[in-house]
């Protein structure tokens, strides 16, 4: 039912004529999830999720394959550095010794920086950062799965209110025209002495006006929080959007 045919049954009720709803609650609730569905767009999101944790596993894989390989590299040059070292020392007679005891310190050196960064390296991007991301994306798949959950029943109890709320709605302007029109052809056929039946009748027909009334605000404080929910159903599948792009952007740089 859509908002302007509700103005239009107000003032229509303050005018004593009361129109029947043509609008099903099935058909309203239909077309606001048209409106406000994001069942396509969370099951989306979460499969990117998926396969975003996926790829994170396949990245720390990777690294930590090629800490090692690194890691036997240094620790190989670090050992040839040392057994020609120890070969040059014996030959002093040969003018290159020095020359190459030189280059071998460097090697060497440069093995142990090729190791120490490697101990840094895995720290503070497997243990720390990489370790975070992956426990980040396992608690916001719970999180996403706990809220969609949550969503769901609400939005299920929400749609029950909506389509209560507009039975009572369409009951009490049936009641409404019913009871006016009953004072109408009372008012029209009356006799002297009906003036009393005519003023009960009256204050049957203001009662049952300020039940439409009632029955009118309840209505669309339903609809109000039916789509209450769902906004916020949104604005949080967005707060999962934006971490996706910001671990994208990570994974960009990686």
């Amino acid at each position: 039912m859509r908002l302007s045919t509700i103005i239009s049954k107000t003032r229509t009720i303050s005018n004593r004529q009361c129109r029947q709803s043509s609008v099903s609650p099935n058909n309203t609730l239909n077309r606001l999830s048209t409106i406000s569905s994001t069942d396509e767009g969370c099951r989306l999101l979460c499969e990117i999720s998926n396969e975003e944790n996926k790829l994170l596993q396949y990245i720390k894989e990777i690294l930590e394959e090629r800490l090692t390989l690194d890691k036997q590299y240094a620790q190989n040059l670090q050992e040839l550095a040392a057994k020609a070292d120890r070969i040059a020392c014996l030959t002093t007679a040969n003018s290159m010794a020095s020359i190459c005891h030189k280059y071998l310190m460097q090697w060497s050196q440069r093995a142990s920086t090729i190791d120490s960064n490697i101990d840094q390296f895995r720290y503070e991007v497997l243990d720390i950062l990489l370790k975070n991301l992956l426990e980040q994306k396992t608690d916001l798949k719970k999180i996403f799965e706990d809220e969609k959950r949550q969503y769901e029943d609400e939005h299920q109890k929400a749609q029950n209110n909506v389509t209560e709320a507009e039975k009572h709605y369409s009951n009490a302007c049936k009641l409404y025209v019913a009871k006016n029109n009953e004072l109408t052809k009372f008012t029209a056929l009356a006799k002297i002495g009906d003036d009393n039946r005519i003023i009960e009748m009256k204050r049957s027909v203001m009662e049952n006006q300020d039940y439409v009334y009632r029955a009118h605000n309840e209505y669309v404080l339903a609809l109000r929080n039916y789509n209450f929910i769902d906004e916020q159903y949104i604005r949080k599948v967005n707060n999962l959007l934006v971490y996706h792009q910001e671990t994208q952007l990570f994974l960009n740089q990686s």
